[in-house]
């Protein structure tokens, strides 16, 4: 009758290897995970001549995507050359995933006096 529990420690040993094991892969898929921070949707809205937030800030990896609601076709197209939306027709949405960081200015290459500014950090 002493035998039985000899033969139940390795599978405790076992089950608490296992449970260890899942722990750390758990905090292992949390820590690259960037503490939780997920890349952020944002939108601008193109109505009435202007970029509607006219400054954003994001980060690296966020995802704008620009809304004409305008009825005349828009582009947006940064000074820098990080993105050209290309012909953006009334009531359609372009979007882009930002790489590179720092201060960009960008506009409309039909309306140049439609200027706005993202900082990507």
């Amino acid at each position: 009758m002493r035998a039985a529990p000899l033969l139940l420690l390795p599978l405790v040993g076992l089950a608490r290897l296992s449970l260890a094991v899942v722990a750390c892969a758990s905090l292992a898929v949390l820590a690259g995970c960037g503490g939780g921070s997920r890349p952020t949707h944002h939108v601008v809205v193109i109505r009435g001549f202007q970029f509607d937030p006219a400054a954003l800030t994001v980060a690296i990896g966020d995802t704008i995507e620009w809304r004409n609601r305008d009825i005349f076709p828009h582009t947006s197209t940064a000074d820098d050359g990080a993105w050209d939306s290309g012909n953006l027709p009334a009531d359609t949405a372009w979007s882009t995933v930002i790489a590179r960081p720092g201060a960009h200015a960008y506009h409309c290459s039909y309306h140049p006096n439609m200027k706005a500014q993202l900082d990507a950090r």
